[in-house]
């Protein structure tokens, strides 16, 4: 008997041996001379490890009851990713992550949800993908997709459905130099692309009930195969959009010495949809207030002040619920926060307010973005 079982295990042992070793991949990196192309690359890209198209946006029903959402879809190339030593491509290549998740300010509450799905073209039972030839993507029955220039977002969760479609009433942004956006020395870069002014109009239905709701929305679309370098843990990215038609992101990538990558950034947009980049070296900010979670003891910081001299900006920034971390254990397996911010200031001279949202990733341990896949059920968290 126990010879039999140890022959039993060196088999399996000699099948991952075998079949599991993954070999050498050779992702795409993004190259600084290599320009965007649209709207080809707002579509899905096969050759880069990791992808994602993110919405979030602020929106008021008619009644004057305002939430916040946050919609977005996570593509992973899962060639030499592992879940207990196997492959997880075995399960699926790529695979395909999302998250939902609405707050209802007034009430200050948050409910949110994830998922993780097989691919749809290389799986029997796949119900996710993502389309090269137009912007659709789909994880099970929430999508986003885009039709004569207006993008139709669809999700669920218990308690929730949300339907809108939202119309972009500038150009696209290409950030960074036409879109390649370096993150770190070597090829720690992304290329990325923003709707950062989006009309919303829809739909939310709370129970059974339905409201009517319109507002504002910013997309972010992002590949590459390296995100962050060995020293950076994380990032503090805010996209605020101010009531003088400009918009400002700020992209702060935190050092694990606690310190702030000098390939941290600010963007400017204007009303005509031109915009302008400074670094870190003339960015100043302060932290607040902080926001301690009794899940996981990440302190974040949800009041902020932020300033660019060079263009005459001062914003205060404030979380409008401050308990808004998300954990993803079925999925992408972080804990980030993400959540509505009110915004109020000055710009040239002139006073400026404005809403926007909030993320603030690898407080809880440095972010390692989509490395660890767990296929399971979806997993709800409402508090």
């Amino acid at each position: 008997m126990i010879k039999r079982t140890s022959l039993t295990l060196l088999a399996a042992a000699l099948v991952v041996a075998c079949f599991g070793c993954a070999k050498r991949v050779q992702y795409a990196i993004p190259n600084a001379n290599v320009s965007l192309t649209l709207p080809r690359d707002l579509y899905a890209h096969r050759d880069y490890r990791t992808e994602w198209w993110y919405y979030t946006g602020h929106l008021k029903s008619g009644d004057g009851k305002l939430f916040g959402f946050e919609l977005v879809f996570f593509k992973r190339r899962t060639d030499t990713d592992r879940i207990l030593g196997f492959p997880v491509r075995w399960y699926s290549n790529p695979a395909y992550a999302a998250h939902f998740a609405i707050v209802e300010i007034s009430d200050r509450k948050l409910t949110y949800t994830e998922r993780l799905e097989r691919d749809q073209e290389s799986c029997r039972y796949g119900k996710a993908g993502a389309r090269e030839d137009m912007l659709w993507v789909w994880n099970r029955d929430w999508y986003v997709k885009e039709f004569d220039g207006k993008h139709y977002l669809y999700a669920k969760m218990p308690g929730y459905e949300l339907s809108l479609v939202l119309t972009p009433k500038k150009m696209p942004v290409l950030h960074g130099q036409m879109g390649f956006f370096q993150k770190a020395e070597g090829p720690h870069a992304t290329y990325y692309i923003s709707f950062t002014r989006m009309e919303a109009r829809g739909a939310l239905v709370i129970g059974n009930r339905p409201i009517r709701v319109s507002g504002l929305a910013w997309n972010d679309h992002e590949f590459g195969s390296h995100q962050l370098s060995k020293e950076q843990v994380g990032w503090d990215w805010f996209s605020i959009q101010l009531d003088n038609d400009h918009e400002v992101m700020f992209y702060l990538l935190r050092r694990i010495d606690g310190t702030y990558d000098p390939m941290s950034r600010a963007v400017l947009i204007e009303p005509d949809g031109s915009k302008e980049e400074v670094f870190l070296s003339d960015i100043e900010f302060e932290k607040r207030n902080f926001w301690e979670s009794e899940r996981t003891e990440a302190k974040y910081p949800v009041s902020w002040k932020l300033a660019v001299p060079k263009w005459e900006l001062e914003l205060e920034v404030e979380s409008l619920v401050e308990s808004c971390e998300i954990l993803t254990p079925k999925s992408t397996r972080t804990a980030y926060w993400e959540g509505p911010i009110g915004v109020k200031g000055s710009y040239r001279g002139n006073s400026v307010a404005g809403r926007g949202y909030l993320e603030m990733c690898g407080y809880e341990k440095p972010l390692k973005h989509l490395t660890h896949l767990i296929f399971g059920r979806e997993d709800l968290a409402a508090w």
